[in-house]
């Protein structure tokens, strides 16, 4: 069975060393489907001299690609650790729970073109240039593989199982570093495609979007939860974390999208409110249209990267992220 994949964005954040940088960007393809991310630190940050709080992660196995996106709350202690917790364990117990075909897309083969490193500010040259992606080697097991079909296995049932897995995964955490769970409290966006069929189901734990670029329109795809109260989201260390999960099933071909934004809050709060009143129209036909100008995905990402660093808007200060899906 062959269950080759990729894995490409941030690593869990070790305490021994650095390893969440504040401008990160990745790629990957599956199928016909291109996927292309960046996250960079908020100004408000920078001028604190705090590191970025937000994760995300590109991974894929067999037809399935799934992306993942996290913001850590600057309120707590370790929130760049639970973001990136979150987006690694759940996106490894979800791929894991779901059915693989032998007939997947061709996989391209793994392409090293390194990414940019910013060593001051991301629009400026850098001095060094790095890559990396994680690539699996085939499966050697002979089991049989599990033919696709959507009556063999339940996403909603998944997905909570994930997050179960994610927060077990962060309860371990908060125990050998003496803390607590509010210690790493933080959202979690996700965003899956079955790169064969054009099977799509998102979920969204706290604010951030989800937005399907089509034609002439760009909506939110999954509509979130919200507590209503200015400054609080909901989380997925929280105790009632069932209460504010959303999904939804949906398929690339019938909704006819050109391109599906996966965005945290610094990125979705410049363009959800207006004026103008169809701001977020403008908004994902404008990156659709940018991000079909370049062949090489590495050049997207890079593009990408430097845009959400230097792009001014009222009142944005917090950590922007951003993973863009299309054909």
């Amino acid at each position: 069975m062959r269950d080759r994949g990729f894995i490409v964005g941030d690593r869990v954040v070790s305490h021994a060393f650095e390893t969440h940088p504040e401008w990160c960007a990745a790629y990957g393809k599956r199928g016909n489907y291109t996927v292309v991310g960046a996250s960079v630190v908020g100004r408000l940050h920078l001028r604190d001299h705090r590191g970025r709080e937000d994760s995300f992660l590109i991974r894929s196995r067999g037809e399935w690609l799934l992306i993942a996106a996290a913001d850590g709350l600057g309120s707590a202690r370790l929130g760049a650790s639970g973001s990136s917790l979150a987006v690694s364990a759940y996106s490894e117990y979800f791929l894991g729970s779901l059915p693989s075909s032998p007939e997947c897309p061709t996989e391209a083969k793994p392409k090293f073109t390194p990414l940019r490193r910013e060593t001051a500010q991301p629009h400026e040259e850098a001095a060094e240039e790095y890559g990396c992606l994680f690539w699996f080697r085939e499966s050697r097991k002979n089991t049989p593989a599990t033919p696709v079909s959507s009556q063999q296995f339940d996403l909603e049932t998944i997905t909570r199982q994930s997050i179960e897995h994610a927060r077990s995964i962060i309860s371990g955490w908060a125990d050998r570093s003496r803390a607590t769970m509010s210690d790493f409290a933080t959202t979690l966006i996700s965003f899956l495609i079955n790169s064969r069929t054009g099977l799509c189901f998102g979920l969204q734990l706290g604010d951030g979007a989800v937005v399907g670029v089509r034609d002439d329109e760009s909506t939110l795809l999954v509509k979130p939860r919200l507590t209503g109260e200015v400054g609080e989201t909901p989380v997925i260390t929280q105790a009632d974390w069932q209460d504010w999960v959303v999904t939804g099933t949906l398929s690339w071909e019938k909704e006819q999208l050109h391109a599906v934004l996966i965005m945290t809050d610094g990125v979705a709060d410049d363009c959800l409110y207006g004026p103008p009143g169809n701001i977020l129209n403008l908004f994902g036909q404008d990156i659709t249209r940018e991000i079909h100008r370049s062949a090489w995905p590495d050049r997207s990402a890079r593009k990408l990267v430097r845009w959400l660093s230097t792009y001014r808007s009222r009142s944005s200060w917090d950590d922007r992220t951003m993973v863009i899906v299309f054909q």
